[in-house]
């Protein structure tokens, strides 16, 4: 007999009733459970070391010996010359102080063109969030459709086709797709071949407005410096340090600045960067055959010298033609609406150009064998416009190629637009130089090749699995990805290379020679690797700018597929700006397409109620005698007296309800790409008997004990056993049992450059356990098992390594604040 299907669809979601919090759930069951995990099982570790920031207008550089100046962790100097002016749409100057313009007119039930909120958001879902295939969406309206017939009713679109019509109508973030055809006009004495013949077809958006539409683009009200500025971090020992973070804080976008204020006719203009970037990238795994840089330019791989050349300049030409649009307003200031609502007089300037190293010989016009020295690391200039044209008045072209390197009759796209040297301008690529670059394609590669050369193939393969199950076992660290199969897989993205950078040096120690574990060699002389000397100058003056997607190739049916992915990309950008209009009119929560289903964090287990409980819980007896030492020492320790100092008798007493929680959040400052443009992140830090249902979970973290210094040695590690909290005389008390650990020797490894610890152990060998307050606790930290040189057992797992070993190295690659506090 069928089984009734007690489940039904409820069409009126329940929102979240905590102040601040936007979500929809289900019905009352998932509220519940949303409340209790999100809202109720959490709290906050105070912030702590959070940066208060200063901003003061000086024409020149900081004045150091002023000691006012560094009452804050950072002091930001802005670009004085660079004024902050603000003007109407007809370019006239306003008072600074005055409201933007009201950010739209129009009816707040003005969908257009879709109907209502639950079609436009069926559009972004289907198109942007699941991206299923036509087929799909037709099916999903079908059965959808059916459904609704029986009321005389019908789905929000008929088909794919509607929906992508509805799509393409939408005229916001439409900087509509154009193109222009080029072909090969120069000799042809030497002989015809198919490319000379052939027709190269290039997309483009025009990029002048495309950068009026990121300007104006509310969504970005808050994330603009409008100033150029530098920034100071001042340490305990009153030294100070500059920090380049944001590429307005960098020397290039200052530099500019100066530039285009001493000018009368662009000064109190507002200095927009074009920052560019071109990569070749295969996006088919399968056949290797579609190459497409980023302006999508296909390319064949003809080894005729000829072909090459023509090659570069097709390049540069088309760069030129595609960015003509915003040179009149490189050297003359025009009216444009920012993010914030004002209008002010902008001055473009092409920026940084991050490329590849490959990228880099075809954008500085020089020979590439010319960069495959012996000695990358040798004497020898930079390279200028002025160098190479004052080269040209004196030395032929075979003396340029020979002995400069210089391919003189390639002429850069940057030499059609002011102010501008590309020699200047090759910024560092992260991605492709560093992490793709010297780890992925050198310093595995190197490791697996060492160990066949001399162990043989056989024995290095079984190696290598050890490798993997040590990769594999490293316990789990918030944003870490978890690589179940070590590092075994075919085609690695560059979060994959990002993940394996942070584990791979200690899990390859004592399968390869200490100088291979600390990446240092006399004799290399390679142009990834020669590119890192570069790069504290690049990043000083431009940042570290990145990024690079495919997923419009992925859209496309992969055959003649540069269409296609114009059209995803136009479609994206249409369905994002919608949504940012329909946010600031006020018609879209932001979050209203987020509808949780039910309970989202960790655990499904009962926790204790009081201490005792708690302690059988956990398996500590000795649980509530350490909350009568926390409550003594919280209560009535100082510098001169401690708990060790009473009786135990006379310590406070608690036995009444206590609630223990899975997680603790810790907000803190970390100028780190995941941070975002202001720098503030928060992160779980997690303790719970079952993660996803499977086996416990504690985190490890610094525990600060000491204020009046910085680093590893104001520190403790520890890991946290539970989280709880109880009230007593009035006051909350959120507080964590912990287990500590203890550092073995006084200064890191020499070989791996990381600090070792030890858990901490009792005189019967049990471990050390204390109770700590929750503001105490300052990061996480990630500790990887000392694996030595055996094997990992088999039944050593990400679960059970911290238990299964007595060494670890305190992983200072985990992220920014652990290598901060670890160096």
């Amino acid at each position: 007999m069928p089984q009734t299907r007690c489940h039904q669809f409820n069409v009126h979601l329940l929102p979240c009733t905590h102040p601040g919090c936007h979500c929809l759930l289900k019905n009352q069951s998932a509220l519940t459970q949303h409340l209790r995990a999100m809202h109720q099982h959490s709290f906050q570790i105070p912030e702590r070391h959070q940066s208060s920031v200063t901003v003061e207008e000086v024409p020149d550089g900081p004045d150091l010996s002023e000691n006012d100046r560094w009452q804050a962790n950072f002091t930001t100097i802005i670009q004085a010359l660079m004024v902050r002016c603000i003007c109407n749409e007809a370019g006239q100057f306003l008072d600074p102080k005055m409201s933007p313009p009201a950010f739209t007119m129009k009816s707040l039930k003005d969908w257009a063109p879709y109907r209502n909120c639950l079609e436009f958001g069926m559009a972004e879902s289907l198109f942007k969030k699941t991206q299923i295939s036509a087929a799909d969406i037709d099916k999903l309206l079908h059965f959808w459709g059916i459904t609704l017939a029986v009321h005389g009713d019908n789905p929000p679109f008929s088909d794919h086709k509607d929906l992508y019509n509805v799509i393409d109508n939408t005229p916001l973030g439409d900087v509509p797709w154009e193109s222009f055809k080029m072909e090969y006009a120069g000799d042809r004495l030497g002989g015809e071949t198919s490319w000379m013949n052939k027709e190269y077809e290039v997309f483009y958006c025009d990029p002048h407005k495309a950068v009026q539409n990121m300007l104006a683009n509310p969504d970005f009200k808050d994330k603009i410096d409008f100033v150029p500025y530098h920034e100071w971090e001042e340490h305990p020992d009153g030294s100070h340090n500059r920090r380049c973070r944001d590429f307005m804080s960098a020397d290039w976008a200052w530099e500019q600045a100066d530039i285009i204020s001493a000018d009368p006719a662009t000064h109190g203009s507002t200095f927009v960067p074009i920052i560019l970037r071109s990569d070749k990238t295969t996006v088919s795994v399968t056949t290797g055959q579609n190459d497409f840089y980023l302006l999508y330019l296909s390319i064949s791989n003809s080894i005729d010298p000829c072909y090459h050349k023509f090659k570069k300049e097709l390049f540069h030409t088309a760069l030129t033609q595609i960015l003509e649009n915003l040179k009149p307003g490189m050297t003359m200031p025009e009216v444009a609406q920012c993010a914030d609502g004002h209008y002010r007089h902008v001055i473009y300037g092409i920026g940084p150009y991050i490329a590849d190293y490959e990228e880099q010989v075809v954008l500085a016009g020089i020979v590439r064998a010319a960069t495959q020295s012996s000695d990358l690391d040798g004497d020898g200039g930079p390279q200028s416009c002025k160098l190479l044209d004052a080269l040209i008045e004196e030395v032929d072209l075979g003396t340029l190629w020979d002995e400069w390197g210089f391919i003189a009759d390639i002429m850069p796209f940057t030499n059609n637009f002011p102010r501008v040297d590309i020699y200047k301008l090759i910024a560092p690529d992260l991605l492709h130089q560093i992490i793709k670059g010297i780890f992925k394609d050198h310093l595995v590669a190197w490791v697996q090749l060492y160990l066949e050369c001399t162990h043989g193939e056989a024995r290095a393969k079984e190696i290598m699995d050890d490798i993997d199950k040590w990769i594999a076992v490293a316990p789990s660290f918030l944003g870490l990805r978890h690589f179940p199969e070590g590092r075994g897989f075919s085609q690695w993205t560059g979060d994959d290379s990002k993940a394996l950078m942070k584990v791979y040096i200690s899990a390859i120690k004592g399968h390869v020679p200490t100088e291979m574990t600390t990446g240092v060699h006399d004799h290399f002389s390679l142009p990834h690797q020669h590119s890192i000397s570069h790069y504290p100058f690049l990043v000083r003056q431009f940042g570290a700018p990145n990024g690079l997607l495919k997923q419009p190739w992925q859209c496309s049916s992969k055959f003649n597929a540069l269409g296609q992915m114009v059209c995803t990309n136009t479609c994206l950008d249409q369905l994002a700006a919608a949504r940012v209009d329909f946010t600031e009119c006020g018609m879209l929560d932001v979050l209203s397409f987020h509808i949780f289903m039910g309970l989202t964090v960790l655990s499904e287990h009962k926790r204790a109620h009081t201490i005792l409980n708690l302690s059988k819980e956990l398996h500590l007896p000795e649980l509530p005698t350490l909350l009568q030492y926390f409550l003594h020492d919280q209560l009535y320790a100082d510098n001169n007296h401690t708990s060790a100092d009473v009786p135990l008798c006379q310590y406070p007493t608690f036995t009444r309800h206590i609630q223990v929680v899975n997680s603790a959040i810790a907000t803190y400052f970390a100028p780190s790409d995941p941070s975002g443009l202001g720098g503030m992140h928060h992160e779980c830090i997690h303790s719970t008997p079952s993660w996803c249902h499977g086996p416990p979970h504690h985190d490890c973290m610094f525990v600060s004990m000491d204020n009046t210094t910085g680093g590893i040695n104001s520190m403790e590690i520890a890991c946290v056993l539970c989280f709880s909290s109880f009230s007593y005389r009035n006051t909350v008390w959120p507080c964590a049992a912990v287990h500590w650990f203890k550092c073995i020797g006084s200064r890191p490894d020499e070989d791996m450059g990381m600090w070792m610890v030890r858990p901490s152990m009792n005189e019967d060998q049990s471990h050390e356990i204390s109770i700590i307050y929750v503001d105490s606790i300052f990061h996480t930290a990630h500790l990887e098992p000392m694996f030595g040189d055996k094997f990992v057992p088999e039944h050593v797992n990400f679960h059970n390594s911290l238990d299964a070993y007595m060494g670890f190295y305190v992983n200072k690659f985990a992220d920014h604040h652990a290598f901060k506090i670890t160096s």
